[in-house]
């Protein structure tokens, strides 16, 4: 990671360029915009992330990044955010912040785009699960585990929402705490009777307690 520092005005990137770099503003404030105008500019101030969607997808840049003032931020490329993400939660935390904020932006943009009011959600909706995902993959335990619960929150149903709260009590295990998974696992028990998944894994992990002199409820 190094630090970088920009005049007022000057083009920290352009919107189609590729991405790669994830900056964090120490100082000074920038304005993302697009060129459709479909979109109004967003300003990202000290403490705050620019360009994650776009790196993290390995996608071009969405819009184009202007310093509105002199600014200094520290730039690192996706390995090196991933490394970070695995030693400090509370950056994990920040990460999923900002990229929840970039996400209903690009929802706003769609719903202006579509004129239809669940375009947003749906797109929103897939945004946090794939976040969540990726961290899970990474083995970034509790930066999963929230978001998975953020995702869990907007109300997805059938075998979405099955297999978040699947991965989300596994988590829990994961992470020492195997109350909270039971709990989840018993409330898949009732919400999908049909499928064995949920009782499997609650037997096994009762099962598992029980061995360790454990009383699970």
């Amino acid at each position: 990671m190094k630090e970088e520092v920009y005049k007022e005005g000057a083009i920290l990137y352009f919107e189609n360029d590729p991405s790669g770099r994830i900056f964090i503003v120490r100082s000074g404030t920038v304005e993302l915009s697009r060129e459709a105008g479909d979109s109004s500019p967003r300003r990202i101030h000290p403490g705050e992330l620019l360009g994650l969607s776009d790196s993290l997808g390995g996608k071009r840049r969405i819009g184009t990044a202007r310093a509105v003032t002199n600014v200094s931020a520290n730039v690192l490329d996706v390995a090196e955010l991933e490394a970070l993400l695995a030693r400090n939660v509370e950056v994990a935390l920040k990460v999923i912040t900002s990229l929840c904020a970039e996400l209903r932006e690009i929802d706003e943009m769609i719903v202006r785009r579509m004129r239809g009011g669940m375009a947003g959600t749906m797109s929103r909706n897939a945004g946090l699960r794939m976040i969540a995902d990726r961290f899970r993959r990474k083995n970034m335990i509790r930066a999963a585990r929230y978001a998975y619960a953020r995702f869990l929150e907007t109300d997805p149903s059938g075998e979405e929402r099955l297999e978040a709260a699947l991965h989300l009590a596994n988590l829990c295990e994961k992470d020492g705490e195997p109350e909270p998974a039971l709990e989840i696992y018993k409330r898949l028990i009732q919400e999908f009777p049909e499928d064995p998944r949920p009782m499997g894994a609650y037997e096994r992990l009762r099962g598992f307690l029980e061995t360790l002199g454990a009383s699970p409820s």
